[in-house]
């Protein structure tokens, strides 16, 4: 079935077969983004942001962490800002990941069971044991498999087996199906990773095969925790105030690894990267980082926070995806435009290559990207890489359809803005992709939105907004559904199509209760307030170094007090190109999103005009080349009275 694909692919891309179908995919996924901005205009109010000020910081700090570390001031006042005024956790921002960095101490009781995980596994190595990997479908699971079975093969575990639940068939969890097909080839031991921790009959089945699991997972325990042999997950109580709670699944995978080739001294062995030294981080070498490029994919796909421990692993993965080893990322970089030059890691990895590693769970097998990321010949890898780029097109295409399908129903329902969640389910909707539109939807409506689909059972997912806990909203509505699970932030479910709106009816009564639905208002907390004459792009420019940007360090956000807009161009994709007067007397380019609410304010003509604005620095690719950019996020008439 692999070879098959690869090779239609392959065909298709090279003018060897038909290439009409891949042409029309793509062509229907444009014309698709077209068709679901112009519903959107229709159905989804105009978001009116609230603007937060930034926070007040001491000068003499801004001064002492500009002085150290040699930043420009306002770079120093936002990074202050970001922490709440603690200058060691500020100087953290702008600090290299040193060898040291690499495994975090972990507190008595969850050392406890890390300890426990390694000794069984080091028990199956001295006893020839074949080991189960269960892994769930996503990145961060397929992430998580590649580097628990690298480890334990490394460590001399053999032979290790990988299994992934089919996310149409099986569905989120730790399931019977896999446990049964890991025993049947021989496992004695199974190891999860990315998931687990809320139990599944997965257990039941292992314990009547008389299999042994460990589980490593991140996501929140449920009521009852699993009989398991160790429990390594950071969402438990015995993880409390280690700052490891925003761990990906990958990242725990890591912790695991990591300790495991430290207790047999296996480091050494490895003859993934070799001594490649890694610019920008003294003494620290790629085979000191192996795994990290796995570990900064996972961080991206999951949406964890950038900050703590995540962010010293983002620092030296960013640099190993830059420089890949593996054939199979620099395979995928290739497929996704990405070669050389400083890689961002919302751009470039968040919205370049992990939608392609996602692809595969959403649309066919997540192992043709576990396969892709521990290929060893090129050939092989590209070939995968091109099969993953167009699951990707058939990917953004599905979710255009579903998205304009449910916007059509929430527009005949009348006012879905008015809901205090939007809840919608259709058969027809592919279950592999309904997780992003329900983050759309989200967007456009500033409510918490579940949308189910697929044939049988419905599939779930859930995308909340900030107040609203998913996790415990399932909790709460749980006698309605088949199965659940989550964070509070996003989680998933499967429920009988003759129980779903029962189950909507309850999820919305939950949301309000616990949102306060007049002041439900998506908010943009202000890094900086500038007056016009203090506006410059050097100063926009070094707040860059605050990179890499992500949940816990978003892009910043600078707010100009009346700044004079000279001049607005209309651009081909419906977006704005603003010109805003700065302190050098030269006008600023900016640019704004068609969607965007600022694009309602100016028009296209307009001069002179003075208004409040909030920009945002990035960089971008033009023309072959870096260059800031900087975004009109929103404009007022005047933001803040008085």
């Amino acid at each position: 079935m692999i070879g098959k694909d690869r090779q239609n692919v392959k065909g298709n891309l090279e003018g060897k077969g038909n290439n009409a179908d891949t042409d029309s995919r793509k062509k229907l996924s444009k014309n698709g983004s077209n068709v679901l901005n112009g519903v959107l205009r229709k159905v989804a109010p105009r978001l009116d942001f609230t603007w937060r000020a930034p926070s007040r910081v001491d000068p003499s700090k801004v001064s002492r962490l500009s002085r150290e570390l040699g930043i420009p001031e306002g770079t120093a006042r936002v990074a202050l800002r970001r922490v709440q005024g603690d200058l060691r956790r500020a100087a953290e921002l702008f600090r290299a990941t040193k060898p040291s960095d690499l495994m975090p101490d972990l507190p008595g009781r969850a050392e406890e069971q890390l300890q426990n995980a390694v000794k069984r596994l080091l028990l199956a190595r001295k006893n020839r044991e074949a080991v189960g990997i269960y892994a769930d479908y996503d990145t961060d699971g397929i992430t998580s498999a590649v580097i628990m079975r690298e480890a334990l093969e490394r460590c001399g575990i053999h032979p290790v087996f990988v299994y992934f639940p089919s996310r149409l068939k099986e569905g989120y969890g730790f399931h019977r199906e896999g446990v049964r097909a890991l025993a049947s080839q021989g496992a004695s031991l199974i190891i999860t990773v990315d998931c687990g921790i809320a139990g599944g009959s997965g257990f039941r089945q292992a314990a009547e095969l008389g299999l042994d699991v460990i589980v490593t997972d991140h996501h929140i325990p449920g009521q009852t925790l699993p009989l398991a042999v160790a429990l390594v997950d950071p969402q438990m109580s015995e993880w409390s105030n280690s700052g490891l709670e925003n761990l990906s699944g990958a990242g725990v995978a890591y912790l695991v690894a990591h300790r495991l080739l430290a207790e047999v001294g296996a480091h050494a062995e490895t003859g993934l990267a070799g001594e490649v030294k890694i610019p920008g981080q003294a003494g620290m070498s790629a085979e000191a980082g192996d795994w990290l490029d796995l570990v900064t994919l996972s961080i991206a796909a999951d949406g964890v926070s950038v900050l703590g421990q995540n962010r010293r692993w983002l620092q030296v993965g960013l640099e190993l995806l830059r420089r890949p080893v593996r054939a199979g990322i620099r395979a995928l970089a290739a497929v996704a435009g990405l070669s050389g030059g400083k890689l961002n890691l919302e751009r470039d990895v968040t919205f370049g290559l992990v939608p392609r590693l996602n692809a595969a769970g959403r649309m066919k097998e997540a192992r043709f990207s576990y396969e892709l990321l521990t290929a060893s010949d090129e050939t092989g890898a590209t070939s995968l890489a091109l099969l993953l780029d167009e699951l990707n097109t058939e990917r953004r295409a599905t979710e255009e359809q579903i998205a304009v399908e449910c916007l059509a129903i929430l527009e005949e329902r009348g006012d879905p803005a008015g809901e205090a969640l939007v809840g919608a389910w259709s058969p027809s909707w592919h279950p592999g992709v309904i997780g992003v539109v329900a983050s759309r939807i989200r967007d456009a409506f500033w409510r918490p939105v579940a949308l189910a689909g697929g044939s049988g059972i419905l599939k779930g997912s859930v995308r909340a907004v900030p107040g609203f806990d998913v996790w415990s909203g399932l909790s709460s509505c749980s006698k309605h559904l088949e199965t659940w699970g989550g964070h509070r932030e996003a989680g998933g479910f499967s429920v009988l199509p003759e129980k779903v709106e029962a189950f909507f009816e309850d999820f919305r009564r939950y949301a309000e209760d616990h949102l306060d639905l007049p002041t439900l208002r998506p908010e943009l907390a202000l890094d900086d307030w500038l007056s016009s004459d203090e506006l410059s792009g050097q100063y926009l420019a070094s707040l860059l170094r605050l990179e890499p940007f992500g949940p816990g360090n978003p892009r910043p956000l600078v707010g100009v007090s009346k700044a004079v807009i000279r001049k607005v161009e209309r651009k081909s994709d419906n977006g704005l190109e603003i010109y805003i007067s700065g302190r050098s007397g030269v006008p600023l380019r900016c640019y704004c999103r068609g969607l965007n609410k600022a694009s309602d304010f100016v028009v296209p003509g307009v001069s002179g005009l003075a208004a409040d604005v909030v920009l945002s620095p990035s960089l971008r690719t033009f023309q072959g080349r870096e260059e800031i950019a900087l975004e009109v996020v929103d404009i007022k008439e005047e933001a803040f009275v008085g």
